[in-house]
């Protein structure tokens, strides 16, 4: 062990405390690359560090800035500013250096606190002394502890054990000696990280007092450029960007290297950068990357250690899968075993991290693992047998603690003695392909593995990190989540379902394990298929020699430079050469010629003018005589919100709800938009091996609640995946060439050395037996790390293709497979190893041709390993190879110009246009759903389309085609086709090939789902209008009936920016925009549609884009919105009345023309003449007006140079002149067209037809023309109007209409408002008690027993009873529930029909019928008592066979029973005091029920003074009276109505229109229809046939079939039309009161519970905030019982009334409403009182509480007092009188 500093040159550059802080870490030394790397940095070098993960190269470039740092001077300490800038790809990534960073700079500073205690050290002792002072065992999490078993030093290599070392027995220099006085002295050196997590708090932090070393993300980078920050990074010095390799073959490292070069802008010179990278290929063009235009020192280790990297295949023969249990059912299938195999392979470690290539696969292995780990050790012996096993294989992990660990497992809550919890072992397996259900363990069983990927919340990953380093998790299943050098401790195995996507990538996730200086990785890949043995022996043997696929730059991506360019221009104004320059030294951009520069500046400053451009704002003023790019406002705000390059894939987050999350955020993870589209509220997913219930879908994200042991859905994410680039395909094919050269080598007789694998003799694959196979071949496989099943398995796959095709594809061999399917058509495969980036524009060309020359459309499919199609049987001969091969150049032509039609453009499009910033959301920071997104993106890429190299489109084309597509290579592979140097060999199979059979698997999944594809990605236009389509729709008329004339006035001042609100703020960048979207205007104009800062309207100039957004959608959506409310008043015209004075006008005017001059000035606006009128247009509009009108502009504005060289293609400059203006209104006539722009109208006639014959313009009539997107505007808004007109009505028009129909609003008074309402009732039956107390005097006012008496005594009505239960099902429960007080109705229930003791059987129901209605029955021959004896008669009269002439014999026997009263043996003596008043009360009440039955039906028995004192109030006395009475009254016989039943039906049907206007199954049932709907319904459909009534849904709530006439339409939509008392309250119409009426709940125009449901209670918040809060619980349900109410304001219920009026319940939030509701109800008690005045003594009527809220509450108490209630000790009472 060296003792001396001087043994390692590469220390001569550091201080003392660094080296010897260092060799008390790392004792053996600093390694190779480590010493060569800051020898390049002490030199000022920037560096590119490329070795092993492990091998300490973060360390490296940290430990020389941390050295830098603590040796500044005091005064440079004091300096604030970022010094050091750490760059991490991934955020995760850069907390793990934020927190390993710790260690070095305390271990630093506490060296030199040592050294400066100890000065010099001459001895041995106080060196190991000094050792330990240095931090090797203080300071936990800062270096490690000496021995400490299994901990890594992650990014920093720290992972040997640390012991004493010995100093230098010399004194320290002075130099020495003055940089430990300033490391001491000053500010100890800070950490600050910044990403897109850090709060804004901690944003602000870090600003005012900024870190000397910060770590950051490329996104958060540019941020801080975009925003003052950027003054905090004025004095960096170093530059280190980690994992390099990630970035610099992306746009995110496009992206970095402007910031980079933004970032050396701010400098006094630019900062030493630093790349490191475990995998970079090439290295010469990483460094570029890196350096941009310096030079970069490459420094590359000696010798990597090469990964010890294993393919695995659990089963002898994967074409003959044995059958595995699972669940007690036997599978086929590969999972089960490598699963198990997994699981095995966890169990014999400390820790495992196993790496899938996808979100889905991760969380269903997660699944199965935990599922067979519960199954496996369910009970007590299995877990002991489990920690038996796990014991004997500690020797090969060498640690004794996590075999205790696995023992504690078994201790925990839950697992007990008896091992996991009951059912543990009953987990629900899934292991098929289409099941995505599993359950997930219960919080009480042990869970061995967990899942990591992207898509589960950041708090998540963590947590499942810290468990793994910790030792309590043994197993984490991920994605490339942790592919990347996060620090996961001490890794003892890697795991690789399926192969890795690229060597590299393998390289990165092996390199997991052993991750320590010196160590080596080891892993095992587990092929799932046949096939991807091949792919996983060609990782394996890449990946062990390092043959690492090559990284390419993303050249000129113009969309990037877009949005650079608005970030840099926001933030100061920056001339355009200097911009150029900038960029320039960037490497991606190093050749980007100046007309692209230039074209990207064209483009965000608005040169691209047209009509569908005008809504685009620009983003920067390109001043070009200055030759200065200056922001435009909110250029800052858009460069800001919208930023960064990783493009939105539609993922919805998913969050907790508020207030629900215990700690941390609310972020559980993400899901895909197509899932979520796919789920339902209450659906249960799995997330981070965590199930969460769906409680709410909302537009931009998911509310979940966390639930345990449920059954759940796995998620799945689609998206295109990278695709296998061409090196890799061609390392590939150079393999299977190889394989295919060793088999036919083999199978030779010359051949020695020969082996023949040990075949299987229950295989499928009969020739396996028969060649030799090379022996190098097999030690060639042995080599590569594949196991003897996977050897033999490839092997054999390689046999079989070869005796199915004649060939094995490779990288000189390309194979055209065609076999017959089940119904004879024919399956092609075109078997390639070049990858799904060469083999679709091949599949796009195939496609063409097949298209072109078979005359169909043909479905073809590619994949990585070659392109799939079908013919039908038809075609005759099948083709050969002349479908697939073309001519190179040929084939660069088709993808080209087919590129741009295809749904992978529109994609790229759209999210280059996105990160362009042309695209913005609304509203920033929320997301925008992927639909919306397309929409916006379609409709730019249709504008876009009439100009050539529009930069979005140039850029998305060039993305598609290099980055999606390798179309060199594809063409390079042709042209070698060609050249015959690669063969196509044709072969024709029984069935499919083994190479064939995944192919055509995913050729069906393909196409199997094709629908669901996205059609707003299809190339398409978004409207297409045929007028004459729509003429032969709507009639001659034409399109312009269907207008709505107040929609085309809302429009046309919206369009032309004369609406309040749509207005433009008056300063110039708003003017500039306005004149680029309306075109030339007139000085007046420009004022007009203008306001000033202290205008009322708000500036439309303030939304950006949104204006213009929002039009888009509404034009596309507004058959979804409510319809807009109509304005207050018509929007002004120019030239029409304004509401401005001359003196406002002039000073409008005034400002306005200041800000045009400017304009003019800066060169962006002209003034021209057009028409006589002296207007003003942009200079972009100049040309245009040149060549269309001959309007004369200045030089500078028709110069070629001065505007861009791309002009519109489809249009003449007029037409697009047209199209604009047609744009800006909502109609257009050739008159308004000609003195718009001072043309002859023949002239404006002929471009308007050119207009309308490209589709661009519809003629509407002979007169007008409307732009296509403004027709569906207008049409969508008329539209919704009419919708409006005949949507169904809310119930509370329909209870208007009832109460109005019923006379109840305003009853009426005498006999003919009695008659009226009789006439209206005819043949309703309800109870007999019910007509004289609830109905007849609710509908007259006036109501006297005598006048029914008169009216049936003249013949027009009479009645007739009925008894039992043949009522209607709401009176039928009113009889069986109601307590009818003192009435014989109810005592059918309890007497059985028998006599009471009135002394006659009680009446059931009662109806009334005009003696003319066809309903009633027939009046014959005279009968009397005497005749049959008064209780035959009286038989006959309940069972509907007589009636008499008056109603008293009713009345009779509906008055009060009462017992007997007891004689008392004790009297009061004060009862003699009243008796004087209680006998004349008595009496007063006796008289009145017996006269008029009306005061003593709402009696109770026993609370009458004369029922208690009355001696003759028994049931003789009853008889008596009854008997007397019938033997005075007139009897007829009747018998049943002469009509038909149809007529009878026809009469039901026109009383219940009549009655209720609608009728419906509700309405029939609550009007008790014998049979219901069902026995109208034949009657119904003919009235409808013959035009008598109309069917549909009218009314909300009642069901789908209402049948109503035309009469009733229109009254229930003029209640639906008209304004509410409530809306005229709100205009301040005076004082009304609300309209209320109160109704009996068995009254039968109440609809309430019938048809009608009961809305929620509510309080008005005005009456008090906390009461109105109060939950509405224990609240009594509405019933009908005898003297419920409900009170109706408006027709919508308001408050409801129980019989006892202790506890009310308020069902509105409207406090004018509740209040007129509780006076009607007070009212409704005085009138009763009024009829009977012995009321108040009989019944105290005391309100104890309004929906639970007591009754005393002030506020409530206040509210009740004001409508007439008095308080009461137990709430508030009615009082009648004093």
């Amino acid at each position: 062990m060296p003792s001396d500093f001087s043994s390692f040159a590469a220390f001569s550059c550091f201080s003392r405390a660094s080296r010897s802080w260092f060799l008390s870490a790392f004792p053996s030394g600093p390694t190779s690359v480590q010493e060569r790397a800051w020898a390049a940095i002490g030199r000022g070098e920037n560096a590119l560090v490329v070795a092993p993960t492990g091998s300490g190269k973060t360390l490296a470039a940290f430990f020389s800035a941390i050295d830098r740092l603590m040796r500044r001077s005091a005064e440079d300490r004091e300096a604030k500013g970022v010094r050091v800038l750490y760059v991490s790809p991934l955020k995760a990534l850069a907390a793990d250096v934020e927190r390993n960073l710790r260690r070095p700079l305390a271990g630093v500073e506490r060296a030199a606190r040592g050294l400066r205690e100890f000065g010099e050290l001459d001895d041995r002792g106080k060196g190991a002394e000094l050792a330990c002072e240095l931090g090797v065992a203080e300071g936990p999490g800062l270096v490690r502890e000496p021995g400490e078993p299994g901990e890594s030093g992650g990014e920093f290599g720290i992972g040997a054990a640390a012991v004493p070392v010995s100093g230098n027995t010399r004194t320290n220099p002075a130099g020495e000696t003055r940089a430990i006085d300033a490391a001491l002295e000053g500010p100890r050196t800070s950490v600050g990280m910044r990403t897109g997590d850090t709060p804004a708090k901690e944003r602000r932090r870090l600003r005012v007092n900024p870190p000397d070393i910060l770590i950051t993300t490329p996104e958060s980078l540019y941020l801080m450029l975009t925003s003052e920050a950027r003054k905090t990074l004025g004095a960096v010095s170093t530059v280190i960007v980690d994992e390099i390799h990630s970035l610099a073959g992306s746009k995110r490292g496009t992206h970095l290297a402007l910031s980079l070069e933004r970032l050396d802008g701010l400098l006094e010179e630019p900062a030493q950068r630093i790349g490191l990278s475990a995998t970079v290929s090439p290295a010469r063009t990483v460094a570029d990357f890196l350096g941009g235009s310096r030079p970069v020192t490459i420094v590359g280790a000696d010798s990597a250690a090469s990964p010890d990297v294993a393919v695995s295949v659990p089963v002898a023969d994967m074409a003959a899968i044995p059958p595995a249990s699972v669940a007690g059912q036997m599978v086929v299938s590969m999972w089960p075993h490598i699963e198990r195999a997994i699981l095995d392979h966890v169990l014999r470690h400390r820790t495992t991290v196993v790496f899938v290539n996808s979100r889905g696969a991760c969380e269903r292995l997660t699944a199965h693992l935990n599922e067979e780990y519960a199954n496996r050790f369910g009970g007590a012996e299995g877990s002991e047998a489990a920690a038996d096993g796990f014991a004997g294989s500690v020797a090969a992990v060498g640690s004794v603690e996590s075999v205790e660990a696995h023992r504690q497992t078994r201790g925990r809550p839950g697992a007990g003695r008896k091992g996991l919890p009951a059912g543990a072992g009953a987990h629900r397996q899934s292991w098929g392909s289409g099941d995505s259900n599993y359950s997930t363990p219960s919080p009480e069983t042990p869970v061995i593995a967990k899942a990591h990927h992207g898509s589960v919340s950041k708090e998540q990953r963590l947590a499942v990190e810290n468990e793994l380093k910790s030792g309590s998790l043994r197993c984490v299943v991920a994605t490339a989540s942790l592919e990347l050098g996060i620090d996961m401790g001490s890794i003892d195995l890697v795991l690789q379902v399926a192969p890795p996507p690229s060597v590299a990538s393998g390289l990165q996730r092996i390199g997991r394990a052993n991750h320590a200086v010196g160590g080596r990785p080891r892993g095992a890949i587990y092929p799932v298929e046949r096939t991807h043995l091949i792919d996983a022996a060609v990782a394996a043997e890449g990946m062990r020699t390092g043959a690492i696929e090559e990284t390419e730059l993303v050249a000129n991506a113009l969309d990037v430079l877009a949005q650079q360019t608005v970030a840099a221009v926001s933030v100061e104004e920056t001339p355009a050469d200097r911009w150029f320059e900038t960029v320039r030294r960037a490497a991606p951009y190093a050749a980007l010629p100046r007309e692209s520069f230039d074209s990207v500046l064209e483009l965000l400053s608005g040169a691209y003018a047209s009509a569908d451009l005008a809504d685009f704002s620009p983003r920067i003023v390109w001043d070009r005589e200055a030759g200065v790019l200056r922001a435009r406002p909110g250029a800052q705000r858009l460069a800001v919100s919208f930023s960064g390059t990783i493009p939105d894939r539609g993922m919805f987050p998913v969050v907790l709800p508020e207030g629900a999350e215990e700690a941390g955020r609310r972020r559980v993870g993400e899901l895909d938009e197509e899932m979520v589209y796919e789920s339902r509220v209450g659906d249960v997913v799995t997330l981070g091996t965590s199930s969460w219930q769906i409680r709410e879908i909302a537009n931009d994200r998911v509310v979940v609640d966390h639930v345990s042991g449920r059954s759940s859905r796995l998620p799945f994410w689609r998206g295109e995946g990278p695709g296998r680039p061409a090196s890799a395909g061609a390392a590939k094919g150079t393999f299977l060439r190889e394989a295919e050269a060793s088999l036919e080598l083999a199978s030779s007789p010359e051949a020695a050395g020969g082996q023949r694998p040990a075949a299987n003799p229950e295989s499928s694959a009969g020739v396996r037996s028969e060649p030799h196979v090379s022996a190098s071949f097999l030690s060639r496989l042995e080599s590569a790390g594949l196991d003897e099943n996977a050897r033999e398995n490839l092997v054999s796959l390689l046999l079989e293709q070869k005796a199915a095709t004649g060939a094995i594809p490779s990288d000189e061999t390309l194979v055209l497979e065609r076999c017959r399917d089940e119904n004879g058509s024919w399956r092609f495969v075109l078997h390639s190893p070049m990858g799904r980036r060469v083999h679709e524009p091949w599949a796009m060309a195939i496609r063409e041709r097949i298209r072109r020359v078979a005359k169909i459309e043909p479905q073809v499919f590619a994949s990585d390993d070659g392109v799939a199609f079908q013919l039908p049987a038809t075609i005759g001969r099948p083709p050969g190879a002349e479908l697939v091969v073309f001519d190179a150049e040929e084939l660069r032509r088709l993808v080209t110009r087919r590129i741009g039609g295809t749904a992978l453009f529109a994609a790229r499009f759209r999210e280059c246009a996105a990160r362009a910033l042309l695209t913005p959301s609304s509203r920033p920071g929320r997301r925008t759903p992927l639909w919306l997104q397309r929409l916006r993106a379609g409709q730019l890429l249709e504008a876009s389309r009439q100009f050539r190299n529009f930069p979005v489109s140039v850029e998305a084309a060039r993305e598609c085609l290099q980055d999606v597509y390798d179309l060199p290579a594809l063409a390079g592979l042709m042209e070698r086709v060609e050249a015959r140097s690669v063969r196509i060999v044709e072969a024709e199979t029984a069935s499919p090939s083994p190479f064939a059979r995944p192919l055509l698997f995913g050729y069906t999944g393909a196409f199997l789902y094709q629908e669901d594809l996205p059609r707003a990605e299809r190339r398409a236009h978004l409207l297409s209008l045929d007028p004459e389509a729509i003429a032969s729709l709507v009639g001659d008329g034409g399109v312009e009936q269907v207008l709505d004339e107040s929609v085309l006035a809302e429009v046309e001042a919206e369009l032309q920016r004369l609406a309040p609100g749509r207005r433009v703020r008056r300063d110039a960048e708003a003017v500039a925009d306005l004149l680029r979207r309306l075109g030339p205007l007139t000085l007046e104009g420009v004022a007009a549609r203008s306001v000033g800062a202290c205008d009322d309207a708000p500036p439309a100039q303030e939304k950006g884009d949104s204006a213009a957004r929002e039009d888009a959608a509404d034009s596309s959506q507004a058959d979804e919105k409510q319809p807009r409310q109509e304005s207050e008043s018509r929007f002004p015209r120019v030239g029409e009345g304004s509401a401005r004075d001359g003196q406002e006008e002039a000073a409008a005017s005034e400002a306005v023309l200041g800000l045009l001059e400017k304009l003019a000035q800066s060169r962006r606006v002209v003034a021209v003449c057009l028409g006589g009128r002296e207007c003003w247009a942009g200079a972009e509009d100049a040309p245009a007006l040149r060549l269309a009108l001959g309007v004369d502009v200045p030089e500078w504005a028709a110069e070629p140079g001065g505007l861009p060289c791309t002009s519109a293609v489809s249009r003449s400059p007029l037409e697009d002149l047209l199209l604009r203006c047609a744009r800006t209104r909502a109609r257009i006539t050739v008159a308004d067209a000609a003195a718009e722009f001072g043309i002859g109208r023949a002239t404006a006639a002929e471009a308007l037809e050119s207009l309308a014959e490209s589709g661009s313009l519809m003629r509407i009539d002979d007169a007008h023309w409307m732009e296509a997107s403004v027709f569906a505007r207008v049409r969508n808004r008329s539209l919704a109007r009419a919708r409006a007109a005949i949507e169904p009505a809310r119930p509370a028009a329909l209870h208007r209409l009832v109460l109005e129909r019923a006379g109840i609003d305003r009853p009426g008074r005498g006999i003919d408002a009695l008659a009226e309402a009789i006439s209206l009732m005819e043949g309703v039956w309800l109870p007999a008690s019910l007509w004289e107390s609830v109905v007849f005097p609710a509908r007259v006012a006036d109501y006297a027993p005598g006048m029914l008496d008169e009216l049936i005594l003249s013949g027009d009505v009479l009645w007739q009873a009925r008894s039992g239960g043949e009522s209607g099902r709401a009176s039928s429960e009113a009889s069986r529930t109601g307590k009818e007080s003192g009435r014989l109705a109810n005592d059918a229930s309890q007497t059985g029909g028998k006599p009471s003791k009135t002394g006659g059987a009680p009446v059931g129901e009662v109806a009334f019928f005009p003696t003319d209605s066809p309903l009633a029955p027939v009046a014959g021959a005279a009968v009397s008592a005497d005749d049959v004896g008064w209780e035959d008669l009286w038989k006959l009269a309940r069972e509907g066979a007589a009636t008499a002439l008056s109603f008293e014999p009713v009345r009779a026997c509906l008055q009060p029973r009462a017992a007997a009263p007891k004689k008392r043996r004790v009297t009061s003596r004060r009862s003699r005091r009243y008796a004087a008043f209680a006998a004349a009360r008595a009496l007063s009440t006796e008289a009145q029920g017996i006269g008029s039955g009306g005061p003593a039906q709402g009696t109770q028995p026993g609370n009458s003074q004369l029922r208690q004192s009355s001696p003759g109030s028994g049931a003789a006395a009853g008889a008596e009276r009854l008997e007397a009475v019938m033997a005075q009254t007139t009897w007829r016989r009747l018998s049943p109505p002469r009509v038909s039943a149809e007529e009878a039906a026809v009469a039901v049907v026109e009383s219940l229109l009549d009655r209720y206007g609608v009728v419906s199954r509700d309405i029939a049932l609550a009007a008790g229809v014998p049979g219901g709907m069902a026995s109208l319904t034949p009657i119904l459909r003919r009235m409808e046939d013959a035009g008598a009534v109309l069917r549909g849904t009218f009314v909300r709530g009642l069901g789908p079939v209402q049948y109503a006439e035309r009469g009733t339409l229109d009254a229930l939509r003029s209640f639906a039309d008209s304004p509410s008392d409530a809306d005229v309250r709100a205009v301040g119409e005076g004082d009304s009161e609300p309209a209320a009426a109160v109704l009996d709940l068995r009254d039968p125009a109440c609809l309430m519970g019938r048809g009608v449901p009961w809305p929620d209670p509510a309080l008005p918040s005005q009456i008090g905030e906390r009461l109105a809060a109060v939950p509405s619980v224990g609240l009594p349900d509405p019933s009908r019982r005898p003297g419920a109410a409900v009170v109706l304001v408006d027709g919508e219920p308001a408050l409801y009334a129980p019989e006892n009026m202790k506890a009310l319940v308020s069902y509105t939030p409207e406090t004018a409403a509740f209040r007129a509701a509780l006076r009607a109800l007070t009212e409704s008690l005085r009138r009763a009182a009024a009829r009977d005045p012995g009321i108040a003594a009989r019944k105290r009527t005391v309100v104890e509480s309004v929906n639970g809220v007591s009754a005393l509450e002030r506020a409530m108490g206040d509210a009740l007092a004001e409508a007439g209630l008095a308080r009461d000790p137990r709430g508030m009472r009615f009082a009648v009188g004093p």
